[in-house]
């Protein structure tokens, strides 16, 4: 499958030549393998376990944001037995139209900052 049609209107930019960035071209090697992660994860997001996963944290979200002593604003504004017809939305204009993508730490692929979780798992806290 041609990377246009797997994750399509992708852009990739880099900062590797300093303060700018500069776009990768769809026939280099990174910008396939940044491709096909996000063809990757968004796979994962598609499959009825991905769906309701995404359908619960949106709901759970809605729901505090709604209950709270002070409503929080955000954008759901349907019922909530759309969700997943919104989920389903969400998924294929991602898929459709993703979101530039910058790749800021160049220096080592798959690289984060990590923080110390101490010795017991219970208590990690992000």
């Amino acid at each position: 499958m041609s990377s246009k049609t797997r994750v399509r209107n992708l852009l990739v930019y880099t900062d590797e030549v300093g303060k700018s960035y500069i776009q990768l071209s769809p026939d280099s090697t990174r910008f396939k393998v940044v491709e096909a992660i996000i063809d990757m994860a968004l796979s994962i997001l598609e499959t009825p376990k991905g769906r309701q996963s995404l359908v619960d944290v949106a709901t759970r979200f809605v729901v505090a944001r709604n209950s709270a002593k002070n409503p929080v604003p955000h954008l759901y504004k349907r019922p909530m037995n759309e969700m997943p017809k919104c989920i389903d939305e969400f998924l294929d204009k991602t898929r459709k139209n993703f979101p530039y993508t910058f790749l800021t730490i160049t220096d080592g692929e798959a690289i984060a900052v990590k923080e110390d979780w101490g010795t017991d798992m219970a208590q990690y806290d992000p």
